[in-house]
């Protein structure tokens, strides 16, 4: 996790830097219409249209579902089925030992990933079994984690083809037009004895929508049109390519619709930020679980005593929050030392600036209530002095 959360500073820094470089480089070009040579090689932003070559059909044979005038598309598989839910609990006993309880409880869900049912517990596999054979198997294995692929090939970008490296960032999909499907174009046999293929909003239902029964399946599609979008590359010949920095730092940008370079750049660093917080956040969590399982012995040790077994384990759970706290926070401050030096030494002055300003005030606060107690003292000694001398009074005199 020091290391994780070490690296994470770094890489954040050199990110910044990377993009802060390539907004320097970058040249718009005024046109896609043609291939503009003195170019090449340089970090360049283009906005254009973007669309599926003349031939290019995206097509899923397994169910007849054909699509055109389409950059991408998606399918998504869904089956019922069963789902075991292992609990365990343990009870500390009064002699040190611990008692664990396991229970299996099962309902139904509907998965991209087939669950073996055969790796249920030995007494709930015989009464829940998930089909091991029909479309939702079949559909489940070629697709990996519920999900499948087409890309349209070429795609134009006016006088440029984009490439697949361009492609994969351009994932903004939207539910298949209903039009695009129809039972009529589903092969004979995808449906299974007693089951019944129908429409849904952007795919296919094999079983009963109204009674879902395990092995049932629904299948979803989902496409990136053609469109505009905005891309910021090195552009290599009549495509384009990841631009490397001077620290060997790859930039490539593409977003969806008419996007300014300026505002292509905000966005890129705006997801730097983020994921540098994502990382410190797991780092921390990560240094937090280490240092409760090294006071896990404790507690253990503890459930000796009844009732002092739980006592124990909140205080160390505490424990190692705070210890957290604080190695976390001098992991990223020496990490800051050496990456961002300025910054650091700055935000080190003002917290001591702040720091010292708190302790005069305190001090000079302290001094003024001094003062009035002194003087009370000599009041009350003057007091007891004059009861005592010849020519002073007191209540006996008077009467």
């Amino acid at each position: 996790a020091i290391v994780l959360l070490w690296w994470n500073e770094g890489n954040s820094v050199a990110a910044h830097q990377a993009l802060k470089e390539a907004e320097g480089l970058c040249v718009g070009l005024q046109s896609i219409d043609a291939v503009q040579d003195q170019y090449e090689g340089q970090l360049v932003h283009a906005t254009g249209f973007a669309e599926a070559g003349a031939d290019a059909v995206l097509s899923d044979a397994t169910l007849g579902v054909s699509v055109n005038h389409t950059l991408k598309m998606s399918r998504s598989t869904e089956m019922y089925q069963w789902v075991e839910t292992e609990k365990s609990e343990d009870k500390h006993n009064s002699d040190g030992t611990v008692t664990t309880t396991t229970t299996y409880t099962y309902r139904k869900e509907w998965k991209s990933t087939y669950v073996n049912s055969n790796l249920f517990d030995s007494e709930g596999a015989e009464t829940h079994v998930n089909p091991q054979a029909g479309i939702g198997n079949t559909l489940l294995e070629a697709d990996f984690g519920g999900r499948h692929y087409w890309t349209a090939d070429p795609i134009n970008f006016g006088a440029f083809s984009l490439p697949a490296v361009v492609l994969a960032k351009m994932n903004w999909f939207q539910p298949i037009s209903p039009g695009s499907l129809s039972v009529g174009n589903v092969p004979d046999g995808v449906a299974g004895e007693n089951q019944k293929i129908s429409l849904t909003g952007n795919g296919f239902y094999v079983g009963n929508q109204g009674n879902p029964q395990v092995g049932d399946t629904r299948i979803s599609y989902k496409t990136v049109p053609e469109q505009t979008i905005s891309i910021v590359a090195a552009q290599v010949s009549s495509s384009f390519q990841p631009f490397v920095t001077s620290g060997d730092r790859t930039v490539l940008l593409v977003e969806a619709g008419t996007v300014s370079a300026e505002v292509m750049f905000v966005h890129a660093n705006e997801q730097v930020t983020h994921l540098t917080w994502i990382i410190r956040l797991v780092g921390f969590l990560v240094l937090w679980a280490c240092f409760h399982n090294v006071a896990a012995p404790l507690s253990a040790a503890a459930n000796f005593i009844p009732f002092l077994g739980d006592l124990v384990e909140g205080l160390s759970c505490l424990l190692s929050g705070l210890i957290t706290v604080v190695v976390w926070s001098i992991v990223v401050a020496l990490a800051w030392l050496r990456y961002r030096p300025f910054m650091s030494l700055s935000l080190l002055a003002i917290a001591g600036g702040a720091a010292y300003y708190i302790y005069k005030k305190k001090q000079q606060s302290q001094g003024v209530q001094a003062v009035p107690v002194a003087e009370a003292h000599v009041v009350e000694d003057d007091l007891e002095l004059q009861e005592q001398q010849p020519g002073g009074y007191s209540d006996k005199e008077i009467s």
